[in-house]
């Protein structure tokens, strides 16, 4: 019914449009996802790789309270 309509409008084309822009923006970000680095993010910003070492305790890291 709703493919009737829009062949009826002439609006086929502009529907069809938007649908493959969707459709290859999500593609695109799939794609950005699977590539993007692996890393960790912590108070100093982002880092490549993984955390290998146990974070000790500064005093600038505990809390005033």
């Amino acid at each position: 019914m709703a493919l009737w309509l829009l062949k009826a409008t002439g609006m086929l084309d502009v529907a069809l449009s938007v649908v493959a822009l969707i459709a290859g923006g999500l593609i695109l970000e799939v794609f950005a996802a699977a590539k993007a680095p692996f890393g960790y993010q912590d108070k100093r910003g982002f880092h490549f790789g993984t955390e290998t070492q146990k974070k000790s305790f500064d005093s600038q890291d505990e809390n005033p309270n």
